[in-house]
């Protein structure tokens, strides 16, 4: 865009580069020390002149720096791994390191027993973006940063640096002056979110255009060391939703799918109580519970399909925001034929949908109590259809069709479902009389 900057945009190609290379489960291990120079084994994974790789399940022990995507390295995926039992200390050891750009590490750490220099960052002008989400360093760290001069595009997200020995460890993007080699301002156009870290710092060199932004924490163990160049704090006393920035990015762009292609559960759903009973005209109500495992503050929709015939249902609320509750009732009509029904409870959010079952039984009305008293005979039922109206037919041969009964008391069933019928109906020159309740 030129109102921003100017120069010339190539098509370029790559020859020789590789591409669909991965690295899965297994461990990579030194037997080496130089006590001399304090340095130890040298690297154990290096990714570059590479695209579309991934490496998972790997654990690095006794190294001195463990993964180095190299800056002819894109689109690269480093999860689930681990650094433990490093070796040396000269010149900054680091775990996770990026020279590239769109690549990614993913809940990978290191152990207490580390002592790391650098948990995971960037190197000299890194050109991004690169993501570090859910990394997890308990060692005696000294950061997680933007090491050299000018990076960008980097994003810490939901990532902790606590050190094992109390110090004040932190993730950095930092103006690192005549540090090392003279590093300067290490970063640009990156973000900190919801990261959990103490001594964090975050600072911007004074020119136009240029920022860095740390938004929200983990916890109330985060602390920020502030200076006169800092960059843009955001909401760093709060845990903010949604939870990782990257999720939240990755569900927009791709879908739901996306998000649980690299192993986080968008969302969860399940019913209480599993089965339920209702008359006709009643409701009956199942807890629908939401879970939000990944902490994205996902709008679930909910729907129930296959309803018995007749029956209407509701959810209150309509849709659950995050983790949470809705009330599913289902209501029983006159023309709901009695039978057990299975019910799919469904929730949908960003193109998944996931189907919980409940039970439900539909009831007809029954004969509870039978009395006579003199001449009079009184017949007590329950479950019916609320304010409904119920007719007792009699006869004298069971074997009549229906329609030939004769209609002797009307009544309409109770606010809660019952019924009495009470009349003088026998007569004595009639030795039996059968009895039957007709909606």
């Amino acid at each position: 865009e030129q109102e921003w900057c100017t120069g010339l945009v190539y098509q370029y190609t790559f020859p020789g580069r590789i591409s669909q290379v991965g690295l899965r489960n297994f461990q990579i291990s030194a037997d080496f020390d130089d006590y001399a120079s304090n340095l130890g084994a040298g690297r154990a994974i290096q990714f570059d002149k590479c695209e579309n790789c991934w490496a998972g399940g790997i654990l690095i022990n006794h190294f001195y720096n463990g993964f180095n995507l190299g800056n002819n390295a894109k689109w690269i995926t480093v999860e689930d791994s681990e650094y433990v039992n490093n070796t040396g200390t000269n010149a900054g050891p680091d775990a996770f390191a990026t020279q590239g750009g769109l690549n990614l590490f993913l809940r990978c750490g290191s152990t207490p027993d580390c002592t790391l220099y650098h948990v995971g960052g960037t190197q000299a002008a890194t050109p991004g973006p690169d993501v570090l989400l859910d990394i997890n360093s308990l060692g005696q760290a000294y950061d997680c940063e933007a090491h050299q001069r000018w990076a960008a595009g980097l994003l810490y997200d939901r990532t902790t640096v606590a050190s094992s020995n109390g110090g004040n460890t932190g993730i950095k993007f930092q103006n690192r002056g005549g540090a090392g080699s003279g590093q300067g301002y290490a970063c640009g156009y990156s973000v900190m979110w919801n990261c959990d870290s103490k001594g964090s710092i975050n600072q911007i060199p004074r020119v136009p255009y240029h920022y860095n932004w740390a938004i929200g924490r983990g916890s109330s163990a985060a602390t920020w060391n502030h200076y006169a160049d800092d960059g843009i704090f955001d909401a760093t006393n709060v845990l903010v939703n949604p939870h990782s920035l990257y999720l939240e990015q990755l569900k927009e762009r791709l879908g739901g799918a996306a998000v649980e292609n690299i192993g986080y559960t968008l969302f969860t759903i399940s019913n209480s109580p599993p089965s339920q009973s209702a008359a006709i005209g009643t409701n009956a109500l199942y807890t629908v519970s939401v879970g939000d495992p990944a902490g994205m503050g996902n709008i679930v929709a909910l729907s129930v399909a296959s309803l018995p015939p007749g029956a209407t249902a509701g959810f209150s609320p309509s849709s659950v925001t995050g983790a949470g509750t809705s009330v599913l009732a289902v209501t029983p009509s006159s023309s709901t034929p009695p039978g057990v029904y299975t019910l799919d409870v469904i929730g949908a959010c960003a193109g998944l949908s996931r189907t919980n079952t409940v039970s439900l039984q539909v009831a007809k009305p029954y004969i509870t109590r039978i009395s006579v008293s003199g001449s009079t005979l009184t017949i007590t039922a329950t479950n019916g259809p609320l304010s409904q109206r119920c007719v007792l037919l009699a006869s004298t041969n069971v074997a009549l069709p229906l329609a030939q009964w004769k209609p002797v008391l009307t009544n309409q069933f109770d606010a809660f479902g019952n019924l009495n019928l009470s009349n003088n109906i026998i007569l004595p020159n009639i030795p039996w009389e059968f009895y039957i309740l007709s909606q």
